[in-house]
């Protein structure tokens, strides 16, 4: 399955955790869509998924550009979906943002980013392929 870095990180953050339509709305998340790889729940009443994309009814209704009340997750099989090279690098963003956020020690990571920068997310993409395990 082919999908952009951008589309990947997307995909690592929705598996996170569910997050606001609004928040993702970018081509990556119409592209991850059209994979069959979302579901959506309207997070003020409801925890099951609507059974289809409910953006043409946003239109429809005239309030597309004011969603706040529509969470974005993925669907539980994604991982049998995208196959184990996306998989994998899903698995190295998520192992790269948890050292960064729960490294050894808050005092020398803040040492660490002084003299080299902070870490960034298209900085862990670019490792994603040379990554294997991170422990």
């Amino acid at each position: 399955m082919e999908l952009t870095v951008k589309g990947i990180h997307l995909l690592a953050r929705l598996s996170r955790d569910r997050r606001l339509y609004a928040e993702c709305k970018d081509a990556d998340l119409d592209a991850l869509q059209e994979l069959g790889l979302l579901q959506w729940f309207d997070a003020r009443s409801s925890t099951t998924p609507f059974k289809e994309d409910p953006r043409p009814l946003f239109k429809l209704l005239g309030i597309s550009g004011r969603i706040d009340f529509f969470w974005v997750a993925t669907v539980e099989n994604w991982r049998e979906l995208v196959g184990p090279e996306v998989c994998a690098r899903v698995d190295a963003i998520d192992e790269i943002e948890w050292a960064v956020n729960n490294g050894p020690s808050t005092a020398s990571r803040a040492s660490w980013q002084t003299m080299s920068g902070p870490i960034s997310l298209d900085a862990s993409a670019a490792l994603c392929s040379q990554v294997s395990v991170w422990r």
